[in-house]
């Protein structure tokens, strides 16, 4: 049975006789004109505890005239505060989970409520493309384990952070500070057809980005090219950092923590269908807090497929 609830989470109160706002949030807020004044009560009804036949029922046994309740209900589903539990949280994969996994599974799923249509579906869609992802995290240094802790609770169904991925055949894959070139790297994934998003650590700023999907979208080479369009010694950098031994990145503990935070986040876009911020675009992360994005289209010399719809060079980045 699928019962009726207010988005977990979500503060409601009353603002004038008939209006009530959901929500403090500006940006998300939303006010509903409920239509009588004595409707208002009918909101503690979505509890999770009935499905749609049983409000009603209450409603008419509150005095509320039918019409008028269910009219109520109408306009609380369009405007998002009122969720089907069955669009909340997939009895898969919640049902299999371990209790400490579920319970952070169901915190997750009410955070993911309160986008509402800002979201790309429900939580349970959300959740259950999740559980079906199998992510692998392949590099060195602190933020490979932190952003693969960050996606295993929020429900990604198999994560790696060691070459056995690559047998089990990831449906995602996350380079963390990989050496191979970018030509190299841009045509191995390709050639698999696996999205990938590249991260760097470079002088106390991570570098998150881009996110490839292959053939769709600017890949690694691309946003190479474009750097050796701006920079003519650029090609000499890439070839020293490639060939001598690598020095040791360090990153101020508030910068890793908030990339690792920034990487999960584009992981989790892709899989749930979205837009990540990162496709076509790299996020710095620095010191104090800083965060930028720079956008990089499809390069017209790269060898990708991917045509970009303008060749006007990308709008910031180093």
């Amino acid at each position: 049975m699928s019962t009726l609830r207010l988005v977990p989470g979500l503060r409601w109160f009353r603002r004038e006789e008939t209006h009530v706002q959901f929500g403090v949030d500006q940006r998300r807020a939303v006010i509903v004109d409920v239509g009588e004044p004595g409707l208002i009560g009918l909101l503690d009804l979505f509890d999770g505890s009935r499905d749609e036949g049983a409000y009603l029922r209450e409603a008419r046994k509150s005095g509320a005239d039918p019409l008028a309740a269910a009219e109520l209900l109408r306009v609380l589903r369009e405007a998002g505060v009122v969720v089907d539990s069955a669009a909340l949280l997939p009895p898969f994969p919640l049902a299999a989970a371990p209790v400490e996994v579920r319970e952070g599974l169901v915190g997750e799923a009410a955070a993911i409520s309160l986008r509402r249509k800002a979201a790309p579906g429900t939580p349970a869609e959300m959740l259950r493309a999740r559980a079906a992802a199998r992510v692998l995290v392949d590099g060195t240094g602190p933020l490979v384990e932190l952003v693969a802790g960050q996606l295993r609770a929020s429900g990604v169904g198999k994560v790696w952070t060691d070459g056995s991925a690559r047998r089990a055949r990831p449906t995602f894959a996350v380079l963390v500070d990989v050496p191979q070139p970018a030509g190299l790297l841009a045509f191995a994934y390709a050639r698999r057809d696996l999205p990938h998003l590249a991260v760097t650590r470079r002088d106390g700023t991570v570098c998150v980005g881009p996110l490839v999907v292959p053939s769709r979208t600017a890949c690694l080479n691309c946003v190479d090219l474009w750097r050796r369009d701006r920079d003519p010694r650029w090609g000499t950098v890439v070839a020293h950092t490639q060939t001598t031994a690598p020095a040791v990145e360090y990153l101020e503990t508030p910068v890793r923590l908030i990339a690792a935070g920034v990487i999960a986040a584009q992981v989790l876009s892709h899989v749930d269908g979205a837009r990540a911020a990162a496709v076509e675009g790299t996020i710095d992360v620095n010191a104090p807090g800083e965060v930028r994005r720079s956008g990089w289209a499809p390069h017209p010399a790269c060898g990708c497929g991917v045509v970009a719809l303008s060749v006007e060079p990308p709008t910031a980045g180093p």
